[in-house]
């Protein structure tokens, strides 16, 4: 199905948003800015449970990553 697909390829981009805001955090220098990736990063594991859902509801069954 080709719209599970495209809902696999955002739950990827949502776990390569989430590493890439928690880089962002053990690599900043001040509070403000390690406070702002990890409220980045749990927005982003939002969207990703959000897709899970999303996908489970559609494929009728649980999503697991070597889908595709």
């Amino acid at each position: 199905m080709e719209l599970l697909k495209i809902v696999d390829a955002a739950i990827r981009m949502e776990v390569e948003a989430k590493a890439f805001y928690l880089k962002g955090e053990r690599e900043s220098s001040t509070e403000d800015a390690r406070a702002l990736f990890r409220q980045l990063a749990g927005e982003e594991e939002q969207h990703r449970r959000m897709l899970l859902a999303l996908y489970e509801k559609m494929a009728g069954k649980a999503y697991t990553e070597a889908e595709w």
